[in-house]
């Protein structure tokens, strides 16, 4: 006959218990010295190892062959009755079905005769909360001073509900509940024994699941190998809980730290087919930003608690702008019950943490989707409504855009244009000067010399006097506007490399490889495999890459097919690909960051030596604040 889990795996002495060792550590020391006390109180969420404990401790009582000991021998009769559940001198109670003070007085009035077969009688009082205050009070003397053959041990789920009185006269241990990791090595211990085949990261889903019970991590293990018909793979168990794999929340985060605000909606619909808790993915986004901000913060307890994957993140994200993405989800994850619909909930919080963050100074710029202003209406219907309505002698409103010097007033000067630098300067706003969100620009341009750089909010400090900044000897007369004022325009592809008629052009090439990975139609998962990934060789057809060990999770035959097929089209040839894994290796990706961390510093640089800007920084001092330095887009 078949046996769950649940039961098979119950632990039979202290040491196949997984996790609190603060218990086993007391209980197998009073054991071991004969520092037995005659109640005890074992507290804790459900399924975290109670009332097994309870057990191993009647059998270490009351074994055979070791007599008083930590180590019950498992093999005498009195601990195979004991596991069985049907030696007599243990009387195991559920307080939720006997809490009536008559029952408790029934049992209590067996508790002066000697054990039947035992050394000791044990009592086993569960759920001991649900007794009622008659009940209690029944409990009290037998319970500070029972027989010496009596030992009584409460378990509860809530020792809040029960009386002062009865917790001073136990001692009282608190199970904690399991980690996952405890409970993912348990479950493939387990698995290992039963010789089943199984996934790592469907283990990871099962343990999350199971919120530190190892019982139910147990019974949804048992639901698993029924599902998979004796496997547990990931995409089941993603399928059975309506939970979300774990690389798939590592792409959302990838596309978070992009900006990508398309791809991370057809994200989520694609992820609607696993019929989520939207509240359960939204939490788990933020265990993994809490994870990214362990590894920020060199906060890892032990090796390898935080994947290489979200290493890679934690380097690449702001600290300021994680604790912004964990406020928003937070937020979100309170208000989710209140909401009408929770998937337009949990899209919108996703949305808000892209349109809210700056430009990463590590990202690429040609390829962040930054949030813009509204460009004014310039289709042919609005125009012909204006023509309408407007008197043919109206003016046209003054745009709240800054506004750019035209290139023929750079030219007329005889002088460079301005660095293609864009920044944000922050000043300390007077009392007298409107908030910022109002529209001060005037009309017309103003042409005189005295005109700032669009780039710089001229304010000054509530407790200083203004004072009239020195004109500069030459201005450049041109400068860049702000990107947020230029009109979102969609973005032309990128144009294929030249010269890449061959795969072999792009062997020993990272800089060609990385600019013809950007021509790809690819997404998702197959990308992720080829930005992790070098040519090695072309032998035709075949394209060998070597991938870094944060690309082999990507390393599927789908993805490979995929990325086979963009990378033949894109050649005009044809092509498979084979993976070998590298220890070492730079990839596109980590190309594509120092590419863009030495332009981000020659942007800074060209910035802040620039002539207004020093003559700025002399006339407000440490008033003046300039951050959010980006470099931009020569094709733009």
């Amino acid at each position: 006959m078949y046996q769950v889990l649940a039961r098979k795996w119950r632990p039979k002495n202290f040491h196949e218990l997984v996790g609190q060792t603060h218990v086993t550590q007391a209980l197998t020391y009073a054991l071991d010295h004969n520092r037995i006390h005659h109640a005890y109180l074992f507290t804790g969420t459900r399924g975290v190892g109670k009332t097994t404990i309870a057990r191993i401790f009647a059998k270490s009582l009351n074994c055979q062959k070791n007599h008083v000991s930590s180590n019950p021998c498992g093999e005498c009769d009195h601990c195979k009755e004991i596991d069985q559940g049907r030696f007599p001198d243990l009387i195991e109670v559920d307080a939720a079905s006997r809490s009536r003070v008559e029952e408790t007085r029934e049992l209590l009035d067996n508790v002066p005769y000697a054990p039947v077969k035992g050394q000791y009688k044990v009592y086993l009082i569960d759920e001991v909360h649900m007794f009622s205050a008659s009940s209690f009070n029944a409990l009290l003397k037998t319970l500070e001073e029972p027989p010496p053959h009596v030992k009584f041990i409460l378990a509860t789920t809530d020792p809040q509900k029960l009386p002062a009185t009865i917790l001073s006269r136990c001692l009282q241990f608190h199970l904690k509940n399991m980690s996952e990791r405890q409970i993912s090595e348990h479950l493939a211990h387990i698995l290992q024994a039963e010789h089943a085949e199984y996934e790592p990261d469907a283990l990871h889903l099962l343990a999350n699941a199971a919120a530190g019970s190892m019982r139910d991590s147990l019974s949804l293990l048992d639901q698993a190998l029924a599902y998979g018909r004796g496997h547990v793979r990931t995409r089941d168990v993603a399928t059975l809980l309506g939970a979300v794999p774990e690389p798939q929340l590592l792409h959302m985060l990838q596309l978070l730290a992009n900006g990508d605000a398309p791809g991370l909606r057809n994200t989520l619909e694609s992820l609607d087919e696993y019929a989520p808790d939207y509240a359960g993915l939204l939490l788990r986004l933020l265990q993994q930003m809490q994870k990214i901000t362990i590894a920020q913060l060199g906060a890892e307890r032990y090796a390898e608690e935080i994947p290489a994957a979200l290493h890679a993140l934690a380097a690449r994200l702001p600290v300021e702008l994680l604790q912004l993405w964990y406020q928003i989800g937070n937020e979100a994850w309170q208000n989710l019950p209140y909401q009408p619909d929770a998937r337009m909930a949990l899209e919108m919080s996703l949305l808000r943490m892209i349109a809210l963050q700056p430009l990463l100074p590590t990202s690429d710029p040609a390829q962040a989707r930054p949030v813009r202003e509204a460009a004014p209406a310039s289709d042919s219907l609005t125009a012909s409504l204006q023509a309408q309505t407007t008197p043919a002698t109206a003016t046209p409103a003054a745009t709240t855009e800054p506004q750019a010097v035209a290139p023929s007033e750079t030219a007329s000067h005889g002088e460079a244009p301005a660095a293609p630098t864009t920044a944000t300067v922050h000043a300390e706003p007077a009392d007298n000067e409107p908030p910022p969100w109002e529209d001060t620009t005037p009309a017309a341009a103003d042409d005189s010399n005295d005109a700032v750089p669009p780039w710089v909010s001229e304010t000054i400090p509530d407790d200083s006097e203004r004072t009239p900044a020195k004109k500069p000897e030459s201005a450049p007369a041109a400068a860049i506007a702000p990107e947020t004022a230029a009109p979102a325009a969609a973005k032309k592809p990128a144009a294929p490399p030249a010269n890449t008629t061959d795969p072999g052009d792009l062997i020993d090439n990272l800089e060609r490889w990385s600019d013809f990975l950007a021509s790809l139609d690819l997404h998702e998962y197959p990308l992720l495999l080829l930005e992790n990934s070098v040519p090695a060789s072309w032998q035709a057809p075949l394209l060998s890459l070597y991938t870094a060990p944060t690309g082999i999770i990507f390393d599927q035959a789908q993805n490979r097919e995929q990325a086979a097929a963009a990378i033949a089209h894109a050649l005009g040839i044809a092509c498979t690909i084979e993976i070998q894994p590298a220890d070492a290796l730079k990839t596109p990706i980590e190309y594509r960051r120092q590419k863009n961390a030495a332009a981000q510093q020659r942007a800074e640089q060209d910035f802040l030596n620039h002539p207004q800007i020093r003559a700025a920084q002399a006339t407000f001092g440490p008033a003046l604040q300039v951050d959010n330095i980006q470099p931009l887009n020569p094709q733009e």
